[in-house]
């Protein structure tokens, strides 16, 4: 009973190092597929605030989805979604500037918030968050 408990154990354990290792393998930096997020100047403008962003859109080689998908949210110091933006999809490969507007004096206490910006590269998900 004893020696069949132990082979048990062994083989998960073996079983267990090796799935982790076969997914530590396919790790890699947005930056090392084109991807990248830069922070531009933020603005107001009609009553909002602005924050602006360049996003270059990447690809990873023999991929067959093609396109990076953004999506945007505000956080309040909980860590609760406040406000959100339409997902967007866009080509790869391309340079585009999102311009995130919004009347912060609308229903917002004074507080921290954080504007998280999440690029999805090809079903691989890179994450940045901004306060």
């Amino acid at each position: 009973m004893k020696y069949s408990f132990m082979k048990t154990l062994l083989s998960i354990i073996i079983f267990t190092t090796v799935f982790l290792g076969l997914g530590t393998v396919a790790y890699s930096k947005a930056s090392d597929h084109g991807l990248s997020v830069k922070k531009n100047d933020s603005y107001k403008m009609d009553g909002k605030f602005y924050m602006s962003f360049t996003i270059k859109t990447g690809k990873l080689s023999g991929a067959d989805e093609t396109n990076t998908t953004v999506k945007v949210t505000v956080k309040n110091s909980s860590g609760k979604n406040v406000i959100s933006w339409a997902e967007k999809k866009f080509n790869s490969n391309k340079n585009i500037k999102r311009n995130y507007g919004y009347d912060w004096r609308n229903k917002l206490p004074t507080g921290t918030y954080t504007m998280r910006v999440t690029c999805t590269l090809n079903g691989r998900v890179y994450d940045g968050s901004r306060s």
